[in-house]
């Protein structure tokens, strides 16, 4: 038998299962036997089953929930008002075909029926306002949201849940000021809720701005009020408005821990005023460094003598590819501190720059227990040198001694590179080019137009080369390309994770950073890069420590 055969007969048996299900529970309409027509994509008969369950039994709720939901799906409004309103009429004890009923109401657009027939249900139910005022929100009729759980409020329903619901309610209906006055009243019942609003602050002040802040003068609590105040600044870009006000109310290592936090969010210029006054050069160093003022970054530098002084000191020269004063920098600190693994790295990366593979690997080599990214450098380095077997067990004893890094599947594609022969051994010799900044990219274009997983590292290569020379979109292109070609590889989520950086890093796009990621998780769910992805996705949602930045 023919595997077309074999796979034509199993979908048979497949339809025939489902069609004896389906004939088993045709004498008795059940909930049950419209979901299994809904997961079969039977989306009409489904709807129908269910509404033939619901009018045999009009206690079965999941039926009815069911045919509410495809309903809606189905756009079919008309069929939801007409059989809700026979079953409220029927069951006038029964909120849900009154909820129902406005559903239909509110999808067909009859908006002066709708808000009628709620405040019957209102009238009628006034201890379920809340899920009144769901329904309305589902579909967009902000409004009469907001005014049901006013008056759910009113009436000594759970305030602090109205609020909190209020606040989003208020935010999708375009109404920041008033978002913000519910936060606020949250925040005077409840100081210790800042935590968890203090995002929202930032995005209701760029909506808002000087409303909010007026809003925000009403918090109670001194510090949180400042803390409350300073977010919404750095929300309006107002960086130096936040440092004013939070600087009479904490205390300065309060203080450096806010701007810790500004640097993890982007608002360097906060960050570096605090750092500024608090004479913390390193950090004011850093920051400068990442602003891309380096003269001055230097200078806060030669007023510390400080091992971390001399580490930032090499990474701002091996950021600008000035690798023989990194190492020199480097060199220095390790003589004062031979196990700092931070500069033993600077210096092993500094040396791969300029080309001396084993210098870098005995840099790298010598502090007592290696590092991930350690391990890592040397497997690179053996690779570099078309040492292929070396580079294997640098891989292997990463992989055994940091199983969870995310620098174990960088280190397997390098394993999956041995055998390839003289195209890997090309593909290595570009790949040290591309360290010391002179990848020969026609070389590279041509390896890339191969097949195998050379061809698929070259593309990565000549994508990271497009970038290092200002390209963003074209190295986005290649990534394009490679995804085409290569989409069924374990390495396409790859491709993609490099395009997240790209948006993010290059184009400034954070919306599109996440969309790439989200877009990776869903389209390849088993893959080791997902949890890369989900780690990044978490990463843009709350702040990072300031040492991760690098």
């Amino acid at each position: 038998m023919t595997k077309s055969n074999r796979t034509n007969e199993a979908r048979l048996r497949s339809f025939a299962i489902l069609h004896l299900l389906l004939a088993t529970l045709a004498l008795s309409q059940s909930y049950s036997s419209g979901l299994i027509l809904e997961r079969a994509g039977q989306l009409e008969q489904a709807l129908e089953e269910y509404r033939l369950a619901v009018n045999k039994n009009p206690q079965d709720q999941p039926a009815y929930d069911g045919f509410v939901r495809l309903a809606g799906q189905l756009q079919q409004y008309d069929t939801l008002v007409a059989v809700s309103r026979r079953l409220a009429a029927q069951h006038p004890d029964k909120p849900a075909y009154s909820y129902g009923l406005l559903g239909g109401l509110l999808g067909m657009k009859r908006m002066s029926d709708a808000r009628s027939h709620g405040r019957r249900v209102a009238a009628k139910w006034p201890d379920r306002l809340p899920a009144l005022a769901e329904v309305f929100a589902r579909n967009e009729d902000y409004g009469s949201a907001i005014e049901y759980y006013q008056q759910a409020r009113k009436r000594g329903g759970d305030a602090f849940a109205a609020g909190e619901r209020l606040v989003d309610l208020y935010e999708a209906a375009g109404q920041p000021v008033q978002a913000t006055r519910e936060v606020v009243s949250i925040l005077n019942a409840s100081p210790q809720m800042f935590d968890r609003y203090r995002r929202k602050l930032a995005a209701l002040a760029v909506r808002g701005g000087g409303g909010t802040i007026v809003e925000l003068g009403k918090v109670q609590d001194r510090v949180v009020r400042a803390r409350a105040e300073a977010e919404a600044h750095l929300g309006m870009k107002k960086e130096a408005e936040a440092v004013r006000v939070l600087k009479p109310v904490l205390t300065a290592q309060e203080l450096y821990r806010f701007a810790h936090e500004c640097e993890a969010q982007g608002a360097l210029r906060a960050a570096l005023a605090v750092y500024q006054e608090q004479k913390v050069h390193v950090d004011a160093a850093r920051v400068l460094r990442l602003m891309g003022r380096v003269k001055e970054a230097q200078a806060e530098l030669s007023m510390d003598n400080g091992i971390g002084a001399q580490v930032e000191l090499g990474e701002l020269y091996r950021e600008q590819a000035d690798y023989e004063r990194a190492a020199e920098v480097y060199r220095r600190a390790v003589s004062r501190q031979p196990n700092h693994e931070p500069a033993a790295f600077g210096l092993a990366a500094s040396l791969l720059g300029l080309g001396r593979t084993e210098q870098a690997r005995a840099a790298a080599l010598k502090p007592g227990r290696p590092t991930d990214r350690l391990l890592f450098l040397v497997a690179r380095a053996f690779f570099y040198e078309g040492r292929f077997d070396s580079a294997g067990v640098y891989v292997a004893e990463l992989a055994k001694r940091f199983p969870q890094s995310r620098l174990v599947n960088d280190g397997l594609e390098l394993a999956l590179l041995t055998g390839g022969g003289e195209r890997a051994g090309e593909l290595a010799r570009l790949m040290l080019g591309a360290e010391t900044g002179a990848v020969d990219t026609a070389k590279v274009r041509v390896l890339a137009g191969g097949d195998d997983p050379v061809a698929e590292q070259a593309c990565f290569l000549l994508a990271r080369s497009l970038r290092a020379k200002s390209r963003p979109k074209e190295a986005l292109a290649v990534l394009e390309g490679y995804r085409r070609r290569f989409g069924s590889s374990v390495l396409a989520p790859k491709a993609m994770l490099e395009q997240a950086a790209l948006y993010r890093e290059d184009l400034k796009d954070d919306a599109k950073h996440r969309e790439a990621l989200e877009q990776l998780i869903v389209e390849y769910p088993g893959s080791a890069y997902v949890p890369i992805a989900r780690n990044l996705l978490a990463g843009a949602d709350r702040p990072v420590a300031p040492e991760g930045i690098r």
